[in-house]
């Protein structure tokens, strides 16, 4: 499976252990590494630069820095499990009117990297992994998109 993930991800490599973010950190980690699924991931995007931002800002922090370079050295540099959108290729993937209306209504422009990203799935539905409820309801209607919440994700997948 061929899926997108917001920036969540990232954000539980800086939490401690022992919390629930952490341990679905832990827990998608297991999963994603023990199966065939491909991360897709737009550079530069918010991920990417919260990526690079947290492997700097993480390095005097032993125990979850080790989590964050397993995960760069393992995933991120793997063209197996992860694959790289470069901006400069997405002209040529644009979102369709409908989306980029609703894209721009609030404040969900800042997610307009996912569906972005998510145009290069070829393998199955386009699947995007996000904890933002808001956000999986504002676009529920566009068919063309799958947005799972990680915790249904989770329950669904890595059980």
């Amino acid at each position: 499976m061929e899926y997108v993930v917001n920036e969540w991800l990232l954000d539980y490599f800086r939490y401690n252990d022992g919390t629930a973010e952490k341990e679905k950190l832990y827990k998608f980690l297991a999963y994603f590494s023990s199966n065939d699924d491909v991360i897709l991931m737009k550079i530069p995007s918010p991920f990417s630069e919260k990526l690079y931002l947290y492997a700097k800002e993480l390095q005097n922090d032993h125990k979850n820095y080790q989590y964050l370079k397993w995960f760069i050295k393992t995933i991120f540099r793997s063209s197996d499990k992860c694959k790289i959108v470069y901006d400069s290729e997405c002209a040529d993937h644009a979102l369709n009117e409908n989306l980029n209306s609703k894209l721009n209504q609030g404040n969900f422009g800042s997610d307009r990297y996912l569906f972005e990203t998510a145009m290069f799935i070829t393998k199955n539905e386009k699947i995007i992994i996000t904890t933002d409820e808001k956000l999986v309801e504002h676009v529920k209607e566009i068919s063309e998109f799958k947005l799972i919440p990680l915790n249904d994700f989770l329950e669904k997948y890595c059980n």
